[in-house]
């Protein structure tokens, strides 16, 4: 039932904090298209895993179930998807043909320029959407470490990486803050997927909203710092990591990529452009310049693509 405009006006009290709508009013233009998308919940989207099924079978197989599919511009693969019943019921999500992916968040593996037999470490993999498609990328060859910190989300990690018929994956459990320690291996390709405070999959669960707090980005930050570093220094030189986030605050995407190229002077934030809306990356913010690289990486909204909201960077290793 729709809500009478009162009605969606209390709502949006309720959900939306006074400071975060202030903050986020000074890099979202529209904001009133931003809190509508947002306060929808978003359409279904899965990636057809091709390591187990034919594309084309998949597809056909879903749309003779009365499922209609819509191929999603930026992956080949990925496709939103309408139906009476959830797709999560079919026989296909449960042999691992299908796997339900937000659209945004199947850019970062895309963003790593995968090619078969590379050596490649997701830092912070569970439940593993990302790091199953790396493997289905590069069709199963070479070897990922898919690593996290905790025994719940490992066995939801390994639980994935089974349905969907992954061979090529080591799981570890470090912390990603100390692995530059634990290991002498360095990697071809590093994805460092963060922990973040989430408001990017708000649409899917309000939590994140009304839990936001300037303190507690500030303290997700500090995390991340670490946790891009560590990965930046697993990383071969001539090698590329992509560092992402399911959050829009400024303080956990473009400062913590300043703070990597402050630190580190061999990194190199690269260009990438996917086939899809999004806005560039800040280079000022409150005051502060960034470094101007940093419009390179990318901003994406939940009313750009009608997907969850997402920033992704690209960063390269300089040879020595």
């Amino acid at each position: 039932m729709a809500l009478s405009e009162d009605g969606y006006s209390k709502l949006k009290d309720e959900v939306f904090k006074k400071e975060m709508l202030e903050k986020y009013s000074d890099f979202i233009d529209d904001m009133d298209l931003f809190i509508a998308y947002m306060m929808e919940y978003p359409p279904q989207t899965v990636r057809v895993n091709t390591l187990k099924a034919d594309l084309e079978i998949v597809v056909e197989s879903l749309e003779s179930q009365g499922f209609k599919l819509e191929r999603l511009p930026w992956c080949n693969y990925g496709f939103k998807v309408e139906g009476e019943m959830p797709v999560s019921k079919t026989l296909e999500h449960t042999l691992g043909y299908i796997y339900l992916q937000d659209g945004a968040s199947m850019i970062p593996p895309l963003a790593l320029d995968l090619k078969p037999g590379l050596n490649v470490l997701d830092l912070c993999a569970a439940p593993g959407s990302k790091t199953t498609q790396i493997a289905q990328i590069m069709g199963n060859s070479g070897c990922i470490v898919a690593n996290d910190v905790k025994i719940s989300r490992i066995k939801a990690l390994t639980s994935n990486i089974q349905r969907l018929g992954v061979v090529n994956t080591i799981i570890t459990m470090v912390d990603g803050r100390r692995m530059p320690r634990r290991t002498s291996t360095r990697f071809d390709r590093v994805l460092v997927d963060a922990p973040c405070s989430g408001i990017g999959e708000a649409r899917r669960n309000w939590a994140p909203l009304r839990q936001w707090a300037q303190r507690r980005v500030e303290s997700y930050m500090r995390l991340q710092r670490m946790l891009v570093v560590a990965g930046f220094d697993l990383l071969k030189p001539g090698g590329i990591m992509v560092y992402s986030t399911c959050t829009l605050d400024p303080e956990e995407n473009e400062f913590v990529i300043q703070h990597l190229i402050e630190n580190r002077r061999d990194a190199v934030i690269l260009g990438f452009n996917p086939n899809l809306r999004y806005e560039k990356g800040l280079t000022e913010w409150h005051g502060r310049s960034l470094h101007n690289d940093l419009s390179k990486t990318i901003r994406v909204y939940p009313h750009h693509n009608d997907t969850q909201g997402f920033y992704v960077a690209k960063i390269g290793r300089e040879e020595a």
